[in-house]
This record gives C-alpha cells, sequence and structure tokens, in this order.
C-alpha cells in the first residue's frame, strides 16, 4: 500500500510538472504568435484561454498539482474525490478525441508548436488516462454521473457563443455561426455533448465492471 502511495506521489509530480511547463510554453507561443499577428497582449492572452483544449489541460494541472502539494487542501480534497478525477478524464480525453478526429487534418504546426501540440492533445490526454486506470479507486461511479459532468463543457460552449456573437471570433470551425449558421453550430454541438455522455458512460461501465471484479477476487482470496 505504501509503496503504491509513493508510485501515485510520483507519478502525479511528474505529471503536474510536464502540464505546467506544456501551458507555460504553449501561452509563450500563443502571446508571440498574436503579437506578430497585429494583436496586443492582452488579446493574445484572451485568445489563449478561449480554448477548450487550454482550459481543459489547466483543470488537470490544478488537479494533479493539487493532488502532489496539498492533498489535504480544500482543492486536495476536492481532487481526491474519485467521482471529480472521472469527470476530468473524461473532459482530457475528450479534448484529444475532438482534435484529432475534427481539428489535426486542419492545423500543421511546426517545430515547439508541434511538440506542445502533441502534449496538449495526445501525451496529457494519455497520462491522465493512465491515471486514472491505474490509482484511482474504482466502485464511486453512478449512470447520472455522465449527466452532471455536462455542465462544464455547456457553459463553455454558451461562453464561446455568447463572445462569438460579440467579437466575431469562434474558437473552434465546427461552433464558428460567421461560417455555418446557428442551425448546424447546434447540431454539431449537441453531437459533441452526446460524445461527453457516450465517453462519461464507457467511464462508469469500466469503474462498475472494474469494482464488480475486484469485490469478487476478494470474496475468492478470502475463501
Amino acid at each position: 500500500m505504501e509503496t503504491q502511495k509513493s508510485s501515485e506521489k510520483i507519478y502525479v509530480a511528474v505529471t503536474a510538472l510536464t502540464r505546467w511547463v506544456t501551458l507555460i510554453v504553449q501561452l509563450y507561443l500563443t502571446i508571440t504568435f498574436s503579437l506578430e499577428n497585429g494583436l496586443t497582449f492582452f488579446e493574445g492572452l484572451i485568445k489563449y484561454f478561449s480554448y477548450f483544449t487550454i482550459l481543459t489541460n489547466l483543470l488537470v494541472a490544478i488537479c494533479m498539482t493539487s493532488l502532489w502539494l496539498s492533498p489535504q487542501s480544500n482543492s486536495g480534497k476536492f481532487f481526491s474525490n474519485p467521482v471529480v478525477k472521472a469527470a476530468v478524464a473524461v473532459y482530457i480525453l475528450m479534448v484529444g478525441i475532438i482534435y484529432n478526429l475534427l481539428l489535426r487534418q486542419i492545423w500543421n504546426p511546426r517545430g515547439m508548436a508541434m511538440s506542445a501540440d502533441e502534449f496538449l492533445h495526445v501525451i496529457i490526454p494519455v497520462l491522465f488516462l493512465l491515471y486514472w486506470f491505474i490509482f484511482v479507486p474504482k466502485g464511486h461511479l453512478k449512470w447520472i454521473h455522465p449527466l452532471y459532468w455536462l455542465l462544464y463543457p455547456v457553459i463553455y460552449i454558451i461562453y464561446s457563443l455568447i463572445r462569438g456573437e460579440f467579437s466575431g471570433l469562434y474558437p473552434y470551425p465546427f461552433v464558428d455561426v460567421n461560417l455555418l449558421g446557428y442551425k448546424q453550430v447546434f447540431i454539431n454541438t449537441a453531437l459533441i455533448l452526446a460524445g461527453f455522455v457516450i465517453t462519461g458512460l464507457v467511464f462508469v461501465s469500466i469503474d462498475r465492471l472494474w469494482s464488480v471484479k475486484k469485490i469478487k477476487q476478494d470474496f475468492v482470496l478470502r475463501k
């Protein structure tokens, strides 16, 4: 048990540091690109925080840092909840899925930007997914939880549409009202939210199956 806790702490520390370094590199790249294209530093900062990818990776970074440095704090206790960890896992996994299915073919970064891109959309989602599989206790999820977990992406979509209505700028092409119109954007949004629910249900299924398997193993051992 102590060995598992020690392994988890090392894993959390390494992945937390990886996330912060990647986010800082991406911030530098976004600000630099914005300044080169005539935007102000503040406009570049707003652009950086307008992406679901950045916000979700930031959420993961805060989660892992809280578990690493202050597990007894309010944030540490909040992120220690297996239900919360599962929600974060769903969010960051959807970042990877949406990017690789819908966005990779229209974005061709080079150099440092390519490395940051791969970390944000592939490596970090995989690292957190492995964390959930290996270290997070199973048997705590309910079928209703994926509907609760929709709150975050729904708020993000509403914010993006309201911001886009005033600025004319949308973070992703599949929610670009100027390009697609509201009808198609709402259809795209509904499909994406359905993807969140389906992914959440997969997590609940794995959680419950894993829990049942462990109970059976414990029962056999006791016999």
